[in-house]
């Protein structure tokens, strides 16, 4: 069993349920990672994102690896390259019409990277670095919702 994550609205909550999930794992012969068990923290890294308090933030590890890319030669190197980006489609905002470019590469018979890709590719990366904090909205108060359809991408 992979990336399990408890959380509580307490502490003590938080270690009760942890310490009764632990026991039941042991108790089925499952082995839990010690290295990398994160036992009651406040922030936690998981599944690539650093998460705390209704926030959720890239990991800058994941951001370092995108950033050191360097353009696609192949196919396959672009199809790797939209499965990183899409791990961070919540960060890049208008996301579908920012990587359009990446999709049409795979519909090309042959794969021509040009200067113009290569700013849309950095433009991406910056997008990346500047990634805000995202939170959950107060329910308490009115929020809206925008959706664009641009470019036949939505």
């Amino acid at each position: 069993v992979d990336d399990l994550l408890i959380t509580g609205e307490t502490e003590e909550q938080t270690r009760e349920a942890t310490v009764k999930l632990l026991n039941f794992l042991g108790e089925k012969g499952l082995k839990v990672s010690r290295s990398k068990l994160q036992f009651v923290e406040q922030e936690v890294k998981y599944l690539g994102h650093w998460i705390s308090k209704g926030k959720k933030k890239l990991d800058p590890d994941r951001v370092s690896g995108i950033l050191s890319l360097r353009p696609p030669q192949t196919k396959k190197e672009i199809r790797q390259i939209l499965g990183l980006l899409g791990y961070c489609r919540p960060w890049l905002e208008s996301y579908s019409e920012k990587v359009k470019f990446l999709y049409e590469k795979l519909t090309n018979n042959q794969l021509k990277w040009s200067t113009e890709d290569d700013k849309k590719f950095e433009e991406i990366k910056r997008t990346l670095i500047q990634a805000p904090v995202l939170s959950l909205p107060d329910l308490e108060k009115p929020f809206y919702l925008f959706v664009n359809v641009s470019n036949q991408t939505a």
